[in-house]
């Protein structure tokens, strides 16, 4: 069953690609600084546009984007007082009845926006006055993809902030830079070329201007870097940078040149693919505008980013490495470069304002390798959780964790105060299959999905200095996450306080998406507020909290699946399956434990679970309880009490519940077949030789009698294949050739060998299921 998902996945991302939904652009979310650092603004998806004070102040909503709006830019500071400039993206055929609009659930990485004829609008906000309107529409453009809106790529402020420079795409499907004069009501054509695709930035300076150009033509004159100013002719193309590995836009993002803050120096990475060279060698340069010289610094084979320079322009660090990279630290006039840590930084920061202080972002491991994990039921996020972590500048070496535990996505430096801005995501170092389908696609507001823990992310100002975080929470679901952070961090009146703010916020919840907030945060919040409840004491309200939680969680399922909308795909992954009550029930249960997994509370779980094993009052309460549990005490590395429990409560309960394969389908086939199966992947440890290999052989001569006990109640192939299995495990263990070899047979003879197994047998499986969280995550970012 899982080698035929396997197979089913690989031509699934195929068709994504061949559909069109590639070159995809990802959205930057970065909270932007004003020019004095203390107000911030940031967009959230279909919630707005919002502003806020650094310290203090709630956030402000400033715009609501349409129901067609396809993206949306962050807002930017003007350089000069406290205006606001933003851009909203729109499908350019309209008429066509393939009217895009925000995604129902904003990824806090970034959404992937795929290519389409784009028509985007450039709205200015002007400094509060009375009777004046405060969102005003300065200009309509062209662009050949909604990325340029949603990466905030279209549009910049002119550095005397009397007007606008801005990408448009000419009738021949061509992009080019242009200026919008604000007083005049005017646009001229700045840079000469036009180029397939084509970025630009204003160097620190405020004088020079860069263009990065794309272009699909294999002799193209103009791909690469340019340089020069908005008042002269006398532009420079940057020598060595016409190889920018493609002329997609993600292909400029990583070429987009890195300015010294006096504008002397700036540093950019080229790409170089050739026909017999994987991968690519990205070469990282060092260019003069003046006298115009460019110079190699240093190759490597994979991705250059995150490059910053020091303020004093003394020294460059950047990451190499895809997902996660090795810190390097380069000092260009002294031609010296140094490794610093190990591969597990996903961003680098770069310097604060003063140059005293580095900053990193980088992955917070799990308790467990998951390399090495065998809770096959509950599968490892290593994306769920960061560390942001400061270093003083004289020994980058000594980094120390000032926050952690959440996700932590587009941080950057404030631009006069060593203050951070990041958006913190609460989410479950482990999840369900269930969790993991779920947010593979179909209608976010499916009542499935109130079936496992959804991401919300408010924003964050954190003072490197003083620890001080100041979150800027829009709505109750925000509120109700950073109640769950600080129940992780035992926090628990902070934690019950930010739950009664959730509660008073929606009650004054007037948004579009007031009944979802409410949903999600009802079925978010109850178990988190009895755990709460219980800590502070307080276990008559628990109590009531845990009663209301088992009474309303569980959705109520539509008889018959949900037609898909016009033009719209079928869903994918979990959504509109058709579960059983005892389903329900089970899913429940796995919610319950990414619940307390994400506290950091296995030792709690599981005596929850344990209390629940005891006092379950039906075979399927009881094989639910008994399953999570083997999960806790694989996650706690107590093997023994696991093959105990697996064999004598789960293996029997397991037998008599199984379904034949035949019972499952429907339009939803593979999703159907992975969550009927996937309880049986908690055997599986006892199946794996080097697993058995750990526990006492007198324990493994024990258990074996009583798996053969159950080969009379094996009517299933599905059945007899997992017992056979671990008699060969345990046969191998025990070193009883025979045994091992007549299970052997058995096995090979079984027809639900290849289905299960796959051509790979029992090793591949197991490789399978531990990186399917992976395989997940591109469906995933696919599918978006």
């Amino acid at each position: 069953m899982f080698a035929r998902f396997r197979r089913f996945a690989l031509p699934l991302l195929a068709s994504v690609l061949l559909a069109g939904c590639s070159p995809g652009v990802r959205e930057d979310r970065t909270i932007t600084f004003d020019q004095g650092g203390k107000n911030v603004g940031f967009q959230h998806g279909r919630e707005g546009i919002f502003v806020a004070e650094t310290e203090g102040a709630a956030p402000t909503k400033i715009f609501q984007p349409d129901d067609d709006v396809l993206a949306v830019s962050a807002p930017m500071w003007s350089p000069t007082d406290k205006r606001l400039i933003f851009t909203t993206a729109r499908r350019a055929d309209r008429k066509s009845g393939r009217d895009g609009s925000l995604p129902a659930e904003q990824d806090p990485a970034g959404d992937i926006h795929g290519k389409q004829p784009t028509e985007y609008t450039c709205w200015l906000r002007e400094e509060p006055k009375a009777g004046q309107p405060l969102n005003v529409p300065v200009f309509t453009a062209r662009c050949g993809h909604p990325g340029y809106v949603a990466a905030n790529l279209a549009v910049r402020w002119r550095p005397d902030g009397r007007g606008l420079l801005f990408i448009e795409e000419d009738a021949q499907g061509q992009h080019g830079l242009f200026e919008y004069d604000l007083q005049a009501k005017s646009r001229r054509q700045v840079f000469p070329h036009t180029g397939t695709n084509l970025l630009f930035d204003i160097a620190p300076d405020g004088r020079q201007v860069v263009c990065v150009v794309g272009d699909k033509s294999e002799a193209s004159k103009t791909a690469g870097i340019w340089v020069g100013t908005l008042d002269a002719d006398a532009w420079w193309r940057v020598p060595g940078s016409a190889d920018l590995g493609g002329h997609e836009i993600e292909d400029l993002r990583a070429a987009r040149p890195v300015w010294t803050r006096d504008a002397q120096r700036f540093a950019f990475v080229t790409a170089t693919q050739k026909k017999d060279e994987k991968p690519a060698v990205r070469t990282l340069h060092l260019a003069t505008p003046a006298p115009r010289t460019a110079a190699e610094l240093t190759r490597a084979d994979k991705p250059i980013r995150d490059l910053h320079w020091r303020p004093d322009g003394a020294r460059l660090g950047y990451l190499c490495g895809e997902d996660t990279g090795v810190f390097h630290l380069a000092e260009p006039a002294a031609n010296r470069e140094k490794t610093i840590g190990e591969d597990l930084y996903c961003n680098f920061l770069g310097w604060d304002a003063d140059g005293e202080r580095l900053a990193f972002v980088a992955r917070q491991p799990l308790p467990r390798d998951p390399a090495q994990s065998w809770a096959f039921l509950l599968l490892p996020d290593v994306r769920a959780r960061n560390r942001l972590l400061i270093a003083p500048d004289a020994d980058p070496v000594q980094t120390k964790i000032v926050f952690s535990g959440m996700q932590l996505t587009f941080p950057q430096w404030s631009p006069k105060e060593a203050k951070l801005s990041l958006w913190a995501t609460y989410r479950p170092p482990y999840r369900s299959w269930l969790s993991y389908l779920l947010a593979l696609g179909g209608d976010a507001n499916d009542p499935l999905r109130g079936l496992t823990l959804r991401p919300s992310d408010p924003a964050l100002v954190f003072d490197a200095v003083t620890g001080e975080r100041q979150w800027k929470a829009i709505n109750g679901r925000e509120k109700t996450q950073i109640g769950h952070y600080h129940l992780m961090r035992r926090e628990y009146a902070e934690a019950w306080s930010w739950y009664e703010q959730a509660e008073a916020a929606d009650a004054d919840d007037r948004s579009p998406t007031q009944f979802v907030h409410r949903f999600i945060r009802g079925r978010d919040a109850l178990f988190f507020q009895a755990l709460c409840l219980d800590k502070l004491g307080r276990a008559d309200e628990a109590g009531a909290k845990r009663r209301q939680f088992e009474e309303t969680f569980l959705p109520d399922i539509p008889a018959a699946p949900k037609a898909p909308a016009p033009n719209q795909p079928a869903p994918f992954g979990a959504a509109n399956l058709q579960p059983t009550k005892e389903q329900l029930l089970h899913w429940r249960d796995l919610y319950v434990a990414e619940v307390f997994l994400s506290l950091d509370a296995i030792e709690d779980g599981e005596r929850y679970f344990r209390d629940g094993l005891k006092n379950a009052a039906t075979d399927a309460d009881r094989l639910s309880k008994a399953l999570v549990l083997t999960q806790f005490l694989l996650l706690r590395d107590r093997r023994e009490e696991f093959a105990e429990l697996a064999t004598d409560t789960v293996l029997p309960l397991l037998l008599r519940a199984w379904k034949p394969r035949t019972q499952w389908g429907g339009h939803n086939q593979e999703a159907n077949l992975i969550l009927a199966y996937s309880d049986g992947l908690s055997l599986l440890p006892l199946f794996a030789a080097d697993f058995l290999a750990r526990l006492p052989e007198a324990q493994v001569r024990a258990l074996v009698p009583r798996w053969r006990k159950q080969q009379a109640s094996a009517d299933d192939d599905v059945k007899r294949l997992g017992i056979d299995l671990f008699l060969q495990a345990a046969a191998e263990r025990l070193g009883q050739k025979d045994e091992q070899q007549a299970a052997a047979r058995r096995i090979a003879a079984n027809p639900a060998r290849t289905d299960i197994l796959g051509d790979k047998g029992l090793p591949g499986l197991i490789e399978f299921v531990r990186q399917a969280p992976e395989m997940f995550e591109s469906v995933r970012l696919m599918l978006r």
